[in-house]
């Protein structure tokens, strides 16, 4: 997939995959910006109910904007390949942050915890 133009996306990298897809950094080679594309699994992307629910999904992410969750742009398709369009951050999972640092301490941690909460609060 890497190296490959989807649309007007080219794929660039990839960042990691999941439940919900494989999610790779690409440039908008009609905006000169970078995204995530997350492209959905066969199985989301086959099925109606899954994919309505999917794009109501993203009608409603798009209307989020705060520092503490990524932005969704579209969801769009190309072939047999469902994909979602989000804003790339670039930087450093909690996970990783995690394993690098070990166990934070109690004042990290509720920072931590008040970051994430403000972003689902949003």
């Amino acid at each position: 997939m890497i190296g490959t133009r989807i649309v007007h996306y080219e794929v660039r990298e990839k960042l990691g995959a999941g439940g919900m897809g494989e999610v790779y950094r690409a440039d908008d080679l009609d905006l000169n910006q970078p995204v995530a594309l997350k492209f959905l699994p066969e199985r989301v992307a086959r099925n109606a109910a899954d994919l309505a629910r999917l794009r109501a999904e993203v009608r409603t992410a798009r209307q989020i904007s705060h520092p503490n969750v990524c932005r969704t742009y579209d969801i769009s398709e190309a072939g047999d390949q469902v994909f979602v369009v989000m804003e790339y951050v670039d930087g450093e999972d909690l996970a990783s942050v995690l394993r690098r640092l070990g166990r934070p301490s109690p004042d990290k941690a509720l920072e931590i915890a008040r970051q994430l909460c403000l972003g689902l609060g949003a």
